[in-house]
């Protein structure tokens, strides 16, 4: 077998296992430990999905203020919601900001984000003992 490496500019033939992933040098045409024959493809270059580890990261808040990145990133915190800040630019080329947690955590992320809605705020006043709703 004829196996040119580009990355060297050289002629040599690195054999591996399909199996276990064990490279072999040239000559070698079976695996000693599978007994299955050898391929040139590495099996480590290949990826079907994500590297191991990596999760998929969503985004829950695009912004170009830091103040609303640093309120944002207190309340995560507070629900001890890991996540991540990426700068970037938006469609007009501005500075654009976005927080971004893991996709396992998106919903509650969301929810601890989500404005209060009217009667949550009248029923935070009453039990403050105000007596006063809001506007």
């Amino acid at each position: 077998m004829a196996c040119y490496d580009a990355s060297v500019s050289a002629w040599r033939c690195t054999l591996y296992c399909p199996q276990c992933g064990v490279e072999y040098r040239e000559g070698f045409t079976e695996c000693a430990d599978c007994l299955v024959p050898l391929t040139a493809d590495d099996p480590a270059r290949k990826q079907e999905g994500p590297a191991a580890g990596a999760m998929e990261l969503v985004t829950v808040l695009e912004t170009g203020d830091w103040v609303e990145i640093s309120l944002v990133s207190g309340l995560l915190d507070s629900a001890t919601i890991p996540y991540a800040v990426r700068a970037g630019k938006d469609v007009s080329n501005q500075g654009v900001y976005f927080v971004m947690v893991a996709a396992d955590n998106e919903a509650d992320a969301r929810a601890v984000l989500a404005p209060p809605d009217d009667s949550e705020l009248v029923d935070e006043a009453q039990a403050a003992g105000s007596g006063q709703e809001m506007p």
